[in-house]
């Protein structure tokens, strides 16, 4: 069973549970009461989400603690909004405060937090509802201020004043943003003047001769994803995703070279490598990232594939299904750096660990992908990979030499087991 299967399929009792929870909330008249079940609420969190974060499970349990928390500061909301803002009273008739009355210092609620939990309340309960179902759906870790925040960007009455991402709501055919955001001030400006790109990244920035800047579907077209393939995050993360890809057109080109039909996708990211081979009729199994986002987004694309969210030195033999190629692109800091050798780079530890797991499960093939500068150290690869017993082929792949618009060039190395 995948870890996604395990995260998103609600658990019944659980449910039941936090269903009962949430109908008290809203029945709650003692605001100590509220209290003391909030500080429950968000110590069940926090034990949950230092839990999802290091091994990827646990999203179920973080995600009823967060809604707890959140649903009784709405509750203890809308009952502070009957007291006095800066003293906690209820004022009589002629505006005087009743001293009787609980102050906010007797509640232990500070004002910012009075002015939190009021601002809550004054949120649409449909909002609230329909912003817990999307981050659910998306298997977004969840914060308060995505709430507030999609309230605020809602009421704005001025779109082109505010320099933030609206949240979370579809912006495009199939992206979906998960947080609002402060967009980078450093770019790599171009204005297209036809129908050829540069290599994009995530600080590219393209624009139409009339100065239109390309929507994000746009700059996922330029990397050949099709429009039907899906994007999860924050405007940054979506653009990171799709500068960090694999093409899938690169990768449909250097996948015909295999002969392999069902892969294990190591460094997932996104999905453009299992976008690209999916298309020539293989099939991802299984699949390990360890960027939450980027893994969001695979999901999204692929929820029938089993996966691992974590640290690929976690995994293990038989964690891994059987399969007929491995396929991945490490990250690669120290590929570029003219002088070192491999070994002698820690950065270099992810490729070792594709290494360890192609060594472990002895699949007939393997597709290593990564920058062009790993030409300066190909042989130590290729030398590698023939101590654990296969013969490597090493490519570089121009993206305008097969049919792509945009000037990408990234390196393959394919593996047969001898």
């Amino acid at each position: 069973m995948s870890n996604n299967s395990s995260i998103v399929t609600q658990d019944d009792k659980l449910l039941q549970v936090f269903g009962n929870i949430k109908k008290s909330i809203a029945e709650i008249d003692d605001i100590q009461e509220l209290i003391s079940l909030n500080a429950s609420a968000s110590g069940y969190e926090e034990a949950w989400k230092k839990y999802f974060r290091t091994s990827g499970k646990g999203f179920e349990q973080m995600f009823y603690g967060w809604e707890a928390k959140i649903r009784s500061e709405r509750r203890m909301g809308e009952m502070l909004k009957e007291m006095e803002l800066d003293k906690g009273g209820r004022p009589d008739t002629d505006g005087n405060r009743l001293h009787d009355e609980t102050s906010l210092d007797d509640l232990g609620i500070s004002k910012i937090q009075s002015f939190r939990y009021q601002k809550l309340a004054k949120i649409d309960e449909k909002l609230i509802d329909k912003t817990i179902q999307y981050l659910w759906a998306n298997f977004i870790e969840p914060a308060t201020n995505m709430i507030v925040r999609l309230e605020r960007d809602i009421k704005s009455k001025d779109e082109s004043k505010t320099r933030f991402s609206v949240t979370p709501v579809e912006y495009g055919e199939n992206i979906y943003f998960s947080s609002a955001e402060l967009i980078e001030d450093r770019w790599d400006d171009h204005t297209i003047t036809e129908d050829k790109y540069p290599t994009i990244t995530r600080l590219s920035r393209f624009f139409h001769t009339d100065g239109r800047e390309f929507s994000l579907r746009e700059y996922a077209r330029v990397q050949e994803f099709p429009d039907t393939f899906k994007f999860v995050g924050n405007y940054s993360s979506i653009k990171s995703q799709i500068g960090n890809a694999v093409s899938p057109t690169m990768a449909q080109y250097i996948g015909k070279q295999l002969d392999g039909v069902t892969f294990i996708d190591l460094f997932a990211g996104c999905g453009g490598l299992s976008c690209g081979l999916e298309m020539l009729n293989k099939r991802a199994i299984y699949a390990v990232e360890y960027e939450r986002t980027y893994f969001q987004t695979y999901v999204a694309n692929y929820p029938d594939v089993d996966n691992y969210l974590g640290d690929i030195v976690h995994v293990t033999k038989e964690m891994l299904p059987d399969a007929d190629v491995v396929v991945g692109g490490p990250p690669c800091q120290g590929f570029s750096l003219a002088g070192l050798r491999l070994k002698d780079d820690p950065r270099n530890k992810l490729y070792k660990e594709f290494l360890r797991i192609v060594d472990l499960k002895r699949t007939n093939e393997f597709l290593l992908e990564n920058v062009p500068e790993i030409a300066e150290i190909k042989e130590q690869i290729i030398d590698d990979f023939k101590n654990i017993g296969y013969i490597t082929t090493f490519q570089i792949v121009h993206g305008p030499d097969i049919g792509m618009k945009q000037t990408r060039t990234r390196a393959f190395f394919i593996g047969k087991r001898l």
